[in-house]
This record gives C-alpha cells, structure tokens and sequence, in this order.
C-alpha cells in the first residue's frame, strides 16, 4: 500500500468576519496544530497573526513560537506560509525577495523543514464573487520570487512545498527544480476547489501516470475532469471549499510516493477564500475530515 500523508492547513489569510473560527493567537494556533496531530496528520501548514489586528502577520518570532509550540508535543512538520497579499487597493499580492524573510529567520534557527515555494500565478476568484461583482486578486509568484524559494530551499536543505493551482505550475516547477541538482526533491499539493475557479472541479478527477518521461516523476500525472460546468452538486457544497489535495513528491523519484493533504483546520487554508472548511481538531467533532486511507506516515520516518 502507498504511503498516504495528512497535511493540514490550519487558517489562512483572513480574518475572524469571514472565518469566525479561525485561530488567531499563538495559544489557539499551537493548540489546533496538537490536535490534529493526534487525530493523524503528520503536516501542519499555517499562517500567524497579529492578535491586536485579527489579520496577518509574517513575523519570525510568532512562527518559532508556534513551531516549538507544536513540536514540543507532538511530531509533525510545522512550516509557515510566505507573505502572499495584496496592499492598499491593488489587485495584485505583494512580490519580491521580502517574501520569505521569515523563512530566512526560521531556517537559521534550524527551525524548518518544509518551505512554501509555489510555481506560477493563478486568479482567486469566488463563483459568488463573480455573479456579485466582486473583484478578486491575483496570486502571484514570479519566476525571480520562484527562483529566490528554491535557492532559500537549496541552502538550508529544506523540501519545496508547491501548491499546484493550475497545470502550468506542474510544469514549471518541474523545469525549474532541475536547475537545482542538489535540491531535495519537491512536494507537490494539487489543490481543488468547487468554490473557486482556479484548476479543475474536484468531482470525477482521475489521476493516472502516463507513459514517457519528461525527468520528472510529477511530469506523468494527468487529471481527466469529467466535470465540465465548474460547478458543484449539494454534496459538494455540504462538504466544504477546497477539497484535500491529491500529490505526488515528484522531481526524480520513482515512482512518486502518493500523499493526501486535508486542507482543513478551524479556519481555511491556503487558497480557499470562501471559509467554510470543516475542523480537523480532536474531540470527536463532527466536522472531522475522512481520511483517504486509515494508514497515515510522517514523511521523515
């Protein structure tokens, strides 16, 4: 049986008005991050804030805090996102080397494993936002942004964690990690979403290795969508935004290790901006996500 991961996404970007349950402090954060440890992921992505404000905050010391914090009790992977949003009126998030300064603190402290390193652009536009009008952002990673991640990545011997939003990351990640022979072999997290028009619907997805080689093992996989409309049946809706995400740990391995990350938390997580994701804290809640396969392997081990 392939090895299956469980990663989770804690929070994301937003606030308590759009997510009421997201955890905000560093107490909340680290405590979250626990329990769904304990329930079986072996991955715990996330994102600090500012208490005072309730928004983010890329600050070194917040995410040694929430590292150590989780780490001291549990065995996990605990890594943090890069500054991703937009400023003042733009529609356009924020790029440059700025980016991963807190990785740069975080790794000199020895504190990483895993770094955010996302291999294209993509828009973030809601299916609700459009019919009212709404203007979304554009996610953006530019190729000196992509080249600055994996350089970072190469130097303190971290594992690049891709987010593939749309096709065209698959393949430029794959073209640029083999500028890098050194690099330990990328992450890839394809990410679904019935909620928001990035990539393919998450209904009737099959994912197959094709025959060839483009030198990268992440190069073989297809997506046969056989949803066509984008949109999304009540089941769907009733089972939240972005969907877990089905990856290979691609680049030169063969064959790729499968690996299921849960993109839930008490808030949302990296790309989903409608909220409304289950909880994968303990306690027997309910909103508990199912796991793909009952077998869950940290990934170091």
């Amino acid at each position: 049986m392939a090895k299956t991961w469980l990663e989770v996404a804690l929070n994301g970007g937003l606030t308590r008005e759009s997510q009421p349950h997201v955890p905000v402090s560093v107490e909340e954060i680290v405590a979250d991050g626990i329990a769904c440890v304990k329930a079986g992921a072996s991955i715990v992505h996330l994102h600090s804030y500012d208490i005072a404000t309730g928004r983010q905050k890329d600050d070194v010391d917040l995410y040694a805090r929430i590292i150590d914090g989780i780490r001291s009790k549990v065995d996990a992977i605990v890594y943090p996102t890069v500054i991703g949003g937009t400023r003042g009126a733009s529609e356009v998030t924020v790029v440059g080397p700025e980016r991963y300064k807190a990785v740069v603190g975080l790794a000199e402290r020895g504190l990483l494993e895993w770094t955010v390193c996302d291999p294209g652009s993509t828009n973030t536009a809601l299916y609700a936002g459009v019919e009212r009008g709404w203007k979304s952002s554009v996610y953006v990673n530019t190729e000196s942004d992509i080249r600055t991640g994996l350089a970072l990545a190469l130097e303190h011997g971290l594992v690049p964690s891709y987010a593939i939003y749309e096709p065209g990351f698959l393949r430029l990640g794959s073209a640029l990690a083999k500028r890098y022979p050194k690099l330990k072999t990328p992450v890839y997290r394809f990410m679904f979403s019935d909620r928001m028009t990035f990539g393919f619907a998450p209904r009737g997805l099959r994912a197959r290795r094709l025959s060839g080689d483009d030198g990268g093992a992440c190069g073989r996989c297809a997506v046969d969508d056989r949803r066509t409309d984008g949109g999304c049946d009540a089941a769907d809706r009733a089972d939240g935004g972005q969907r877990r995400a089905c990856a290979h740990r691609a680049g030169r391995c063969a064959p790729p290790q499968r690996a299921e990350q849960c993109a839930a938390g008490r808030g949302g997580g990296h790309g989903d901006r409608a909220g409304g994701r289950k909880p994968c804290h303990g306690g027997g809640h309910p909103g508990r996500p199912r796991l793909a396969s009952p077998i869950v392997h940290n990934p170091r081990h």
